[in-house]
């Protein structure tokens, strides 16, 4: 008897220790699926950041350009490269990395034709400055100074003199 209730309690320890292993798996699978559910959101939170980021760089060109009919260029991002992929953790952040890069490309081509677009407004107001320059008369242009050096003597005494000369006019 004694045999046949170790071999019970050998099975029932085994099974015990299957179940504990069963166990663990299923926390490690838990757990692993929590980290790359808090990656996602992590990713879509560098996605939304990324889309801000976008949204006012358009109205940075919008505002620069200020009712010019000139062109601009523009750079198409699909949608399909910003979705991410539950299964590949690794290409999604290799598809993050390459959006940086391409926003902080459009953020150079942007600023790079803001600085084109003032030069190119500079040039053209000083282009209407010299364009009749040649027709305006300089003399009109120099104006004389007026002398604002205070003299020496003191203004109370001169106005005495004239108040004192204007009643001796009058008796």
């Amino acid at each position: 008897m004694r045999i046949a209730q170790k071999e019970k309690n050998l099975e029932n320890e085994r099974e015990r220790i299957k179940l504990l292993k069963e166990i663990e798996e299923k926390q490690k699978i838990l757990e692993k699926k929590e980290i790359i559910l808090q990656k996602q959101l992590e990713n879509k939170e560098q996605i939304d950041e990324i889309k801000a980021n976008i949204e006012d760089l358009k109205n940075k060109v919008k505002e620069s350009d200020g009712g010019n009919d000139k062109l601009t260029q523009i750079t198409v991002i699909n949608k399909a490269d910003l979705k991410t992929n539950t299964k590949d953790t690794k290409k999604n952040s290799d598809s993050i990395s390459e959006i940086r890069e391409d926003v902080s490309k459009i953020k150079r081509n942007i600023e790079d034709k803001l600085i084109r677009n003032e030069l190119a407004r500079q040039r053209e107001e000083e282009i209407r400055k010299r364009k009749y320059s040649y027709f305006k008369d300089t003399s009109e242009k120099k104006e004389e100074k007026e002398d604002r050096t205070k003299l020496f003597y003191d203004e109370n005494i001169i106005k005495k003199s004239f108040i004192n000369k204007k009643k001796n006019n009058r008796e």
